[in-house]
């Protein structure tokens, strides 16, 4: 039977740094697993082989920009190479494709400035990427696209074309999950808000209480939006936040 025990801060501190340095060890290794060899010279053990029916060849292509038509006759190339389409989409299936925009608009933002080139150029996906992919699903049969990915705000959906791809793919799933980071900025603005001015000015001991009560009318908002969604033929999983 186990019982719960207290860490002191010195126990703490001592375990976070053992824990830290075996980290440092590991991660200082000269090892390169794209060659198979290890620093010591010995060599990585063989990957076991992929089951029946799986296929883990790749396409790969060079562009110097992003015209549509160049990347559609590209595309559908690289993937005719892997056997085409047929291969991975039947008839009303629902496909998720997984974007990539780390660090949100705050991190996109200063890209441009740090690097000389915008996000979209360098390590976010593109949106003509996506909405031509999202397309050539949908030619090849797709009954519904899913854009996915964990949006850090709405600004990083909507200020870099990814609204207007959601819309032309019909993708409500992201488009509320934008939604979702909006909501969750309000609530955290609130909570914040309510906090310091009780900490800070005493007198103000109803600013606490206000700023529940603001929450409970936006999370009741949020309850509602999820509710009416629910209730539509298309759930998206949520009606503004989850």
């Amino acid at each position: 039977m186990m019982r719960n025990r207290h860490l002191s801060r010195r126990e703490f501190v001592a375990r976070m740094s053992a824990a830290a340095a075996a980290l440092a060890v590991g991660c200082g290794s000269d090892s390169n697993p794209l060659t198979g060899e290890v620093a010591d010279g010995g060599v990585l053990p063989t990957p076991d082989p992929l089951p029946p029916g799986m296929d883990a060849r790749v396409a790969t292509a060079n562009l110097t920009g992003y015209d549509t038509a160049a990347l559609r006759t590209t595309l559908r190339d690289m993937v005719d190479s892997l056997g085409g389409f047929g291969n991975l989409v039947s008839a009303g299936d629902k496909v998720g494709i997984k974007l990539n925009l780390t660090g949100g608009s705050g991190n996109a933002e200063s890209v441009p400035g740090r690097f000389g080139e915008p996000a979209a150029e360098l390590f976010w996906t593109h949106p003509e990427i996506v909405r031509v992919v999202g397309e050539m699903f949908k030619d090849a049969g797709a009954g519904r696209i899913v854009l996915m990915e964990a949006i850090y705000d709405e600004g990083s959906f909507y200020n870099y074309g990814f609204g207007e791809v959601a819309e032309a793919l019909d993708d409500a799933a992201l488009r509320a999950d934008a939604a979702c980071s909006r909501g969750c900025l309000e609530l955290s603005v609130v909570l914040l808000g309510g906090s310091l001015l009780y900490a800070f000015v005493p007198t103000l001991w109803w600013a606490d209480s206000i700023a529940a009560l603001v929450l409970a009318c936006l999370i009741a908002r949020e309850g509602v939006g999820a509710i009416r969604a629910s209730q539509k033929p298309e759930v998206t999983g949520c009606g503004g936040c989850c």
